[in-house]
């Protein structure tokens, strides 16, 4: 794992076989980005938050009672 900076953020990042995955524990593991990278050593973008995203508002998302 590593952390990595990212609008007065610390994400971390870790990779498991060809997958890589940005996160944001602090605010409730927030999935950032997910990449594969394929056999030819390409990268594929499966999930990523747009570059200019605020991403300070960040609410719970799980329900407070049932």
């Amino acid at each position: 794992m590593e952390n990595v900076p990212y609008q007065g953020q610390t994400l971390t990042r870790w990779r498991v076989g060809n997958s890589t995955f940005l996160a944001l524990p602090e605010k409730g593991a927030r999935l950032m980005s997910w990449t594969i990278t394929l056999g030819d050593g390409s990268v594929r973008e499966v999930l990523y938050w747009p570059e200019n995203a605020n991403i300070s508002p960040l609410t719970p998302q799980r329900p407070s009672a049932f």
